[in-house]
């Protein structure tokens, strides 16, 4: 089992045992995007807002999260950017404050706890090292 860190989280700051909470409620998509971040493809769905002179960009993560961008058509500078959790429940942690480094650290713990390739290569190392000690 691995150490569980420990860590004072400050007034805007989730605690450790908040984002344990929240590890649980995720899925193994929410949890990959928390730690590595999002990846967003080519758009899905696109507007044009004339008034503005921008095309409006829509693109959606595999996790759910919904990312709207504004693009200027004349100069391809990039306008308001928004990202939209709501068709992905329990991403957010409402009230709890933000997660620190010590907070994503958890979710890299939690990725690999879960995975087979990460479990088969911890079993392997193990029996090198019972290896090698029968062997000094």
């Amino acid at each position: 089992m691995p150490r569980r860190i420990k860590s004072a989280p400050t007034p805007d700051t989730a605690s450790i045992e908040d984002v344990w909470e929240l590890v649980g409620e995720l899925t193994p998509q929410q949890r990959h995007c928390r730690e590595k971040g999002h990846r967003f493809d080519i758009p899905y769905d696109v507007d044009v807002d004339l008034f503005s002179n921008e095309w409006i960009e829509y693109t959606k993560c595999a996790c759910h999260v919904l990312k709207i961008q504004r693009v200027h058509r004349d100069s391809g500078r990039l306008g308001k950017k928004r990202t939209d959790y709501s068709e992905s429940p329990g991403y957010v942690m409402k009230g709890k404050g933000r997660i620190d480094k010590d907070g994503r650290g958890v979710f890299r713990i939690a990725n690999r706890e879960g995975n087979p390739m990460y479990r088969k290569a911890l079993a392997k190392a193990q029996r090198n090292q019972k290896r090698t000690r029968k062997a000094s």
